[in-house]
């Protein structure tokens, strides 16, 4: 049934309905009571939504709505003055109205009729009016909610509703409360009413949540999971949700809180036992650096005499002797490599690079380091490269050459004749298996018997005890080679037979990206190495004049340890340099600064002033021009130090114990690089 749309402080509108109303009330008889005494407020009454009509003890009508005209379509002329039962119920429903009008009855429902003439069941509801003006009766017609039969289903329907949500909300075991807009609570699930305690189920909110739900029903946006302390000192996780009407306007808030005490006391203690296990893990870190570079700081002293000693004039018995020493302090060196890479495997703090390498040059670099031991023995050692083997590919080009470095070397140790070879290949992508790198190292060497091949690949653990006993070695090759190759993605497996050989095969999945930018290298080939075999450096320098320049090089040694600087200072004089000698690395930035050196071989540990920051300072006293070449020759072995150096801004980066051999190669490379700099600035 329509409303009227008229608000209540409409008073311009009022006005001229008032005016009608009260012309039509001054009726000719004199008996009319006056318009004031009979109607109240008549301001009031054309703002009442529902149709309104004021009827005097004889059911004349005086007065109706705006909502009654609206509704019924009858002009006012016709129905002021006419009895209400006579004018708007039909006939057969008129009995049914006057018997409400003299009992004490609430409603009823009866047929109005429509000035159409069509019928509108209505439910009528009669109250009086007090006015000093004699009896005046309201009389209020709205739609029925309906039949009552089909009234009391809905509304059965509607509890069942209501019982089922009611059961669910109990259920749940996190606390649920439901307020209005005004903060009175309409809803508290039994787990509520526990937290609660003997307060009433209509217990206000406490002031934080009744401002934490104004909050929210004013931004009209629900909140999630936020934290808030709870009773004796629980950490509560709430959620807070505006409820809206049909129309949209937000009446109220549904709140659920969930106790995460458990939870974040848990989390807490993860948290504490992450940092106590990093501070652990950096515990042991810095044990096996340090352990690290002093067994390396001692032994450059030995291996270092030992290679210039084996330089001297020596009898044969001498020259044998000092043999032995370098032989040992190699293998001792070795140990010591293997011991600590496991070390690292195990305590998790290896690290695996990603970038970008040669994969020829990774290979002749590994190859190179057993060729001299291949040739004493006599053996034929070579390299087979595949067709489409990437030129260049992504991963980390120093463990690939310590893994191809342990089993070429396995290889030549275990092999008293034949042939050594390296085979290389490219793996195209396949039914889901992504491109991979194949490396399988051959050799005709003793062979290992089945039942002990997987043994191999455990640490500590060799082929037989003849083995140990003839090949020496910690057993623990293999096994870091196996976790390095998983470590990398890959994986690392053999087969072999006793007195034929053993191939050992090597492969690392690629990336789909390093897989599609890696770009293929040309025709399958194979090519004998020999001990002297190395690329040939590239310069653009002439030749003559960098053999000049290399003669005159000045050199700075930046080395604390005594026996170390003498180690470098014999070395570096035997390749015709005559180095100059620091202790720290504020003394070496000083020299810089005084004299023009050309390369520098610095120390990274130590006091005073370290390398890495001399390094940093010098190049920063630089600017844009060209400074020295500089030379880390650290002890410092571990993941990530060479990065550091060359990040610090050194040329190039020697391990202790450092070789002669390998000393007088990175000079050269350094002062050529600088002098291709020197040669464009």
């Amino acid at each position: 049934m329509p409303r009227s749309p008229r608000p209540l402080g409409d008073t311009a509108s009022s006005v001229p309905w008032l005016q009608r109303v009260v012309g039509r009330l001054r009726s000719p008889s004199e008996d009319a009571p006056a318009p004031s005494a009979l109607i109240p407020a008549l301001a009031v009454l054309d703002a009442i939504p529902d149709p309104f009509i004021v009827v005097d003890a004889a059911d004349r009508v005086r007065a109706l709505n705006a909502a009654a005209v609206e509704a019924f379509g009858y002009a006012e002329d016709a129905v002021v003055g006419e009895p209400l039962a006579d004018a708007l119920i039909a006939p057969d429903d008129r009995d049914a109205y006057r018997a409400l009008c003299t009992s004490r009855a609430s409603s009823a429902v009866v047929r109005a009729v429509h000035a159409d003439g069509t019928g509108v069941r209505v439910d009528v509801s009669v109250r009086p009016v007090p006015t000093s003006g004699g009896p005046v009766f309201g009389v209020c017609l709205r739609e029925p909610l309906g039949d009552p039969s089909e009234t009391a289903q809905a509304l059965a329907a509607a509890e069942g509703r209501q019982r089922v949500l009611r059961t669910v909300v109990d259920t749940l075991p996190d606390p649920v409360v439901a307020v209005d807009r005004v903060g009175q609570v309409v809803l508290r699930n039994r787990a509520d009413l526990q937290a609660i305690g003997d307060a009433p189920p209509e217990h206000a909110l406490d002031p934080d949540q009744w401002t934490a739900a104004q909050a929210v029903m004013e931004a009209g946006e629900p909140v999630y999971d936020r934290e808030e302390p709870g009773p004796d000192g629980a950490t509560l996780a709430t959620t807070r949700v505006p409820v809206r009407d049909r129309a949209g306007a937000v009446v109220g808030l549904v709140a659920i809180s969930r106790d995460v005490t458990a939870q974040k006391a848990a989390e807490a203690q993860i948290l504490h036992d992450k940092r106590a296990a990093e501070a652990a893990a950096q515990g042991y870190s810095d044990v096996l650096a340090t352990t690290s570079h002093e067994i390396r700081t001692l032994l450059n002293g030995v291996t270092g005499m030992t290679a210039l000693l084996l330089e001297t004039d020596l009898s044969d018995e001498q020259h044998a002797f000092v043999d032995t020493v370098r032989t040992s302090s190699d293998a001792l060196l070795g140990v010591i490599n293997d011991v600590l890479d496991f070390s690292k495997i195990e305590a998790g703090l290896l690290a695996i690079d990603d970038r970008e390498y040669d994969v020829r040059r990774v290979t002749e670099e590994a190859l190179r380091m057993v060729a001299q031991q291949a040739s004493t023995k006599g053996l034929r050692l070579s390299r087979a490269i595949g067709e489409n083997v990437p030129a260049t590919v992504r991963g980390d080009a120093g463990r690939v050459r310590q893994v191809l470095v342990n089993l070429l070397s396995n290889a030549v140790k275990f092999t008293n004749e034949g042939t050594v070879r390296l085979r290389v290949g490219w793996a195209p992508p396949n039914q889901g298996h992504p491109a991979a790198l194949t490396f399988a190292v051959e050799d005709t060497g003793v062979g290992i018997a089945p039942d002990r091949l997987e043994a191999v690949f455990e640490r500590f653990t060799q082929a037989d005890d003849q083995t140990a006993q003839t090949h020496g070695g910690t057993g623990l090759g293999l096994a870091i080679c196996r976790r390095l190759a998983t470590l990398m993605g890959g994986e690392l497996t053999a087969d072999s037979a006793l007195g034929v050989g053993s191939v050992f095969r090597f492969q690392i999945p690629l990336g789909a990206q390093a897989a599609a930018t890696a770009a293929p290298s040309g025709p399958a080939t194979e090519t004998l190495v020999a001990p002297s075999d190395a690329p040939a450096p590239a310069s653009p320098v002439d030749a003559a004049s960098a053999g000049e320049f290399l003669s005159s090089a000045r050199v700075l040694l930046a080395e604390d340890n005594p026996i170390n600087q003498q180690v470098a200072v014999l070395m570096l004089r035997r390749l015709g340099y005559k180095p100059d000698v620091v202790e720290n690395g504020a003394e070496a930035v000083r020299a810089v600064r005084s004299e023009p050196y050309d390369v520098v071989i610095m120390d990274m540990m130590m006091p005073v002033m370290g390398g890495l920051e001399a390094t940093q300072t010098i190049r920063e006293d630089a600017g844009p021009h060209p400074g020295p070449a500089i030379v880390a020759l650290t002890a410092n072995v571990m993941d990530g130090d060479r990065q550091r150096c060359l990040d610090a801004g050194c040329d190039d980066y020697l391990a202790k114990p450092v070789a002669p051999a390998d000393l007088a190669a990175t000079i050269e490379r350094a002062l050529r690089t600088r002098a291709e700099a020197l040669a464009v600035a």
